[in-house]
Order: structure tokens, then C-alpha cells, then sequence
């Protein structure tokens, strides 16, 4: 089955940090710059919302299975942008799997350019895109709006930064996801092999030491937290 991985740039007078996907996909102000997908390993793609001819993954989605990197966020806007303003049918819950939830399971860093870090990967967040996302996407209060009018250039020049942004999120989370190695588990202790001490990566060993789960030898000989009252 072909894979697809993508990734959505949007914009909203609704706060995405204060309220959360759910309440900022619903939000009448909320809508899309871009969404950007790739096909196993093709070449990334964009879809414009003045493009009225839905992408073929989308326009069949049974016959994919999609990898978003924040899958709670991805999915709330596909929902209820994308599916009823737009016009994408849905995709089935079934057919859809989150990088960073996979990351996070394994002791990898949530945060997409830690992991390629972590896993050594050529992929790095633009510190003038970030900025770029924080000029178009966040709400624009009355006291900004007052500040100076928007220059059409500057706009231009944002836009194009928040384009290969999402470009490259798509190409991380494909290398990340596809190199993450835990399709096979230990079968002495039941851990991911990409847990084990030999195979993680130094810049996660703290996470490792924190999130490794007791053997079940383990588990019956430790110290009870709290003592026996019949004792």
C-alpha cells in the first residue's frame, strides 16, 4: 500500500496555543495557506485551497495510508476544513498513523528537528521560518494591526518561507518515520529494539533511562511504595 506523508500550514484569529486543535480547526476564522504531501518516496507536492481539484491520495483515501507528524492536529483541520469546506472525503481513522506519537513511544524527542538530531538526520528547523509561521499564522490583534500597514513584499517573501517550511516537514517526517526501526520487539522483555541501550541514540539516553518499563522479574521483586499494613 502506498504511503503518503503530509503536513498543513494554517492561519486563525483563534489562538492554537490557548485553546487547542479541536476548538481552533472549528473556528470560522481558521482556514489554509497550503497543504503539502508526498507519495512514498516522490517529491513533495502542494495543494492551494484555489485549486478545486482534490489531490488524488486524498480524493481516494482508502487506497493510502497517511503519516502526519502531529496527527491530533492534522486530522482536526482535514475534518473540519478540508472535508467540510473543501469537500475532501474523510479518511478512515484506520488509515492513519502519527510520527511523533511513534517517536514518542520509542524515547525519541516529540519536537521534529530534535528527532532528525537525534536519529542523524540532515534535516534542520529554519529559525526565519518559524518567524515567517508566527507573522501569517498567529492571531493579529488591533493594537498590531495599528502598528504598520502589511507590506505585499514582505508578505510574499513570508509565504514562500512558510511553503518550504511545510516542504521540509513533510521530507523529515518521512525519514524520521521510516527510519525509526521498531517494527520488531525483544522477545526477552518485550521492549522495542529501539529502546535497547546499544541501538539509541546519545541525545536520548536521558529519555531512555526514564521511559524504560520493568521487566516482569523485576516487577515482582521491587519494594513496594507503600508498606503492607499487615506486615
Amino acid at each position: 500500500m502506498n504511503v503518503v506523508y503530509w503536513d498543513i500550514e494554517t492561519f486563525s484569529q483563534c489562538s492554537l496555543k490557548d485553546y487547542g486543535a479541536h476548538r481552533y480547526a472549528t473556528d470560522p476564522s481558521t482556514d489554509i495557506f497550503f497543504l503539502c504531501y508526498a507519495i512514498d518516496d516522490g517529491e513533495v507536492r502542494v495543494w492551494k485551497p484555489d485549486n478545486p481539484i482534490i489531490p488524488e491520495p486524498f480524493a481516494n483515501p482508502h487506497r493510502y495510508w497517511f503519516i502526519s507528524d502531529n496527527w491530533e492536529f492534522e486530522r482536526a483541520i482535514h475534518a473540519h476544513i478540508l472535508v467540510k469546506r473543501y469537500g475532501f472525503p474523510p479518511i478512515p481513522l484506520e488509515r492513519q498513523d502519527c510520527a511523533q506519537r511513534r517517536a514518542l513511544a520509542n524515547a525519541y524527542p516529540a519536537e521534529l528537528g530534535l528527532r532528525c538530531q537525534a536519529l542523524g538526520l540532515p534535516f534542520r528547523k529554519n529559525e526565519e521560518a518559524r518567524k515567517a509561521m508566527h507573522r501569517l499564522s498567529r492571531p493579529q490583534t488591533a493594537k498590531k494591526k495599528r502598528k504598520k500597514p502589511i507590506d505585499p513584499a514582505a508578505r510574499e517573501r513570508d509565504l514562500a518561507l512558510l511553503l518550504q517550511r511545510c516542504k521540509d516537514d513533510v521530507a523529515a517526517t518521512r525519514a524520521a518515520y521510516k527510519s525509526r526501526g521498531c517494527d520488531r520487539y525483544c522477545p526477552k522483555n518485550g521492549m522495542c529494539s529501539c529502546l535497547m541501550p546499544r541501538s539509541i541514540p546519545a541525545v536520548c539516553t536521558r529519555m531512555y533511562r526514564f521511559s524504560r518499563l520493568p521487566t516482569p522479574s523485576q516487577s515482582r521483586n521491587a519494594t513496594p511504595l507503600i508498606p503492607d499494613s499487615t506486615s
